[in-house]
């Protein structure tokens, strides 16, 4: 885990699904194991969204999101190919959040499932879907964050980070690997929106 991120001081989840709980003197939170990493293809939004259906197929049971229609296990290209396709992202990898939307939810269709997806900027809510082990796609704009600086860039939420000092984190992936895979994100004014993507049986 990245350094900054407080001591892990227990394990929990659903289903041996493992989240850490920070130390809490020095700070709180929650972390997601088993999100993938994968590098970015096509565009961002597309790639963070494989990155949460790798995570539903292979650690919550929804096998058909990352099988062929032959039953065929598929890689990582052709899942972030798909949901390009099914999300109108354009030729520079620019994917609007409507699109993000309608887009997600006929790649699950497409593989049997119903999918919910629902979309906000504040932190609270997205403390929420961590707290519920639900990864969520975060986009930035215009971001300058130094030691960063994404600009307009879709990263996957993992995890979340409250110092004592009142300062918000977010835990991303952020599918670019000249940074760790575990990215310790300040969350502010340059989140634009945030989508979770959740099964309609949860």
């Amino acid at each position: 885990m990245q350094e900054g991120l407080a001591k892990t001081t227990n394990l929990e989840g659903p289903n041996n699904l493992a989240t850490v709980s920070a130390n809490a003197t020095s700070s709180s939170g929650r972390y997601i194991y088993s999100v993938p990493d994968i590098p970015w293809y096509k565009g961002c939004v597309p790639t963070a969204a494989a990155n949460i259906v790798r995570y539903w197929s292979e650690q919550r049971g929804y096998n058909k999101l990352t099988q062929t229609s032959q039953g065929s296990p598929m890689f990582d290209h052709e899942i972030i190919q798909d949901l390009a396709y099914y999300m109108n992202t354009d030729s520079n990898g620019a994917t609007t959040s409507i699109n993000a939307a309608n887009g997600g939810k006929a790649y699950w269709k497409e593989h049997g499932y119903s999918l919910n997806v629902d979309g906000w900027s504040n932190f609270s809510n997205y403390q929420n879907e961590i707290d519920n082990y639900r990864p969520a796609i975060i986009s930035v704009w215009k971001d300058q964050t130094p030691g960063l600086n994404y600009g307009d860039h879709a990263l996957t939420g993992i995890g979340y980070q409250i110092l004592d000092n009142g300062q918000r984190n977010a835990i991303v992936r952020d599918s670019w690997h000249s940074k760790p895979t575990d990215v310790i994100y300040p969350y502010g004014n340059y989140v634009q929106t945030v989508q979770s993507f959740v099964p309609e049986s949860i």
